[in-house]
């Protein structure tokens, strides 16, 4: 998989353990994990054309009559938990890498802050209304480099109920693209690759005093 090469991220929780990937998308071999979103984000494939080897990347255009939000959604929108993830345990792991040409179409004119968002609502059902978004990766446009490729990325622990103390049994994860006092032109506001968004099923770590039982053991196993 192409990667990118500056990171940018949120981490929340350590743990190890499987993985289930639910999305991928990186405008090549793996083609059909996100869509267009809502009318304020057109995304289209297109050859890299930055020069960085990435292959087929997706362009973003937020101009034009959109909204000051423009969204691009996984295909399908909504996960379920995959059989045998526990919410309130496991984890949620999400990335994209983003490229934000110096001639980008967001405007950071005019109040408000602009930002790129990646949000996984958490929910008892269909991205309904008590969902919750723990753990999101708000990014203010203006502190992001220009003219390099950076990854954003979200890894946080599964909620175990929604704002209805309902348990969770739907992500729900969003590509945001938020510019709220002068809406972007009509062109390239960025371009993404290298989508990933998947469940870890944890294990839990071993204690201290376990590790250094089973050190002397392997001492005793050594000596004898």
């Amino acid at each position: 998989m192409k990667r990118a090469l500056t990171i940018t991220t949120l981490s929340i929780a350590s743990s190890f353990g499987a993985s289930v990937v639910l999305s991928e998308h990186d405008f090549d071999s793996n083609n059909s994990g996100l869509n267009g979103g809502n009318p304020g984000a057109v995304l289209t494939t297109i050859s890299d054309p930055t020069g960085s080897g990435m292959g087929n990347v997706g362009s973003v255009n937020i101009g034009g009559a959109a909204p000051v939000w423009g969204e691009i959604r996984t295909t399908p929108i909504g996960h379920t938990l995959p059989v045998g993830t526990v919410a309130g345990v496991d984890s949620i792991v999400a990335s994209f890498d983003i490229y934000l040409p110096s001639s980008t179409t967001f405007s950071s004119a005019g109040a408000g802050t602009d930002r790129v968002n990646l949000i996984i609502r958490q929910s008892s059902g269909p991205d309904n209304g008590n969902r919750v978004s723990p753990g999101s990766s708000n990014n203010n446009w203006d502190t992001l480099a220009q003219d390099t490729w950076q990854t954003i990325s979200v890894n946080v622990p599964i909620s175990a109920v929604d704002n209805a103390s309902q348990p969770i049994t739907e992500l729900t994860p969003i590509l945001s693209f938020y510019d709220p006092a002068d809406p972007a032109a009509d062109g390239v506001a960025a371009y993404i690759d290298n989508w990933s968004f998947s469940v870890t099923n944890t294990v839990p770590e071993p204690s201290s005093a376990l590790l250094i039982a089973l050190g002397g053991l392997g001492l005793i196993r050594r000596r004898r």
